[in-house]
């Protein structure tokens, strides 16, 4: 059970937006960032901040691939961002192509060290950093990257699928 809501209560967030009739973190709707402007001009709001999770398909070296779910977070705030880091830090997510993922999924994912190149839906990834004992509802071992998801996954630029 505790799965099924680790992403949302470790955000560190009070309050999470989504598109109506969204049922599940994992099947989110882009929705524009207008939801996000008139949010933050509620009295008492101090931040909001995208968030972006989805499903990606991770290439593995031997050929195969893994459905992951992405993780997208804004860096300079990281509310929704990865936790019990045991390789790597939130820093190492900075360069462009940085990717973490939990310890449980390596072999899963073919993962056979920090600095390995892989592919996620047809982009170069690197991983840069491991988790322990994050896991997701679903099958698909959480990979968490900076908010540059958003473009793996086709939404556009003034769109997001959750803030928090």
């Amino acid at each position: 059970m505790r799965a099924t809501s680790d992403l949302i209560d470790h955000s560190s967030a009070d309050l999470w937006i989504i598109s109506e009739g969204v049922t599940h973190l994992e099947t989110g709707v882009p929705f524009t960032e207008e939801k996000l402007y008139k949010v933050s001009g509620i009295p008492g709001v101090e931040s909001v901040e995208k968030q972006f999770v989805g499903f990606g398909q991770w290439k593995k070296p031997n050929g195969a691939e893994e459905g992951i779910l992405l993780v997208g977070f804004n860096l300079d705030n990281p509310i929704g961002g990865p936790w019990n880091i045991t390789a790597g830090s939130i820093e190492s997510l900075k360069t462009p192509d940085a990717v973490m993922v939990d310890e449980l999924y390596l072999k899963k994912l073919g993962v056979t060290g920090l600095g390995q190149v892989v592919e996620i839906r047809g982009r170069r990834a690197r991983v840069v950093g491991y988790t322990k004992g994050i896991r997701t509802f679903t099958t698909s071992p959480p990979v968490f990257t900076r908010s540059r998801t958003r473009r793996i996954m086709g939404i556009r630029e003034n769109e997001s699928m959750y803030c928090c």
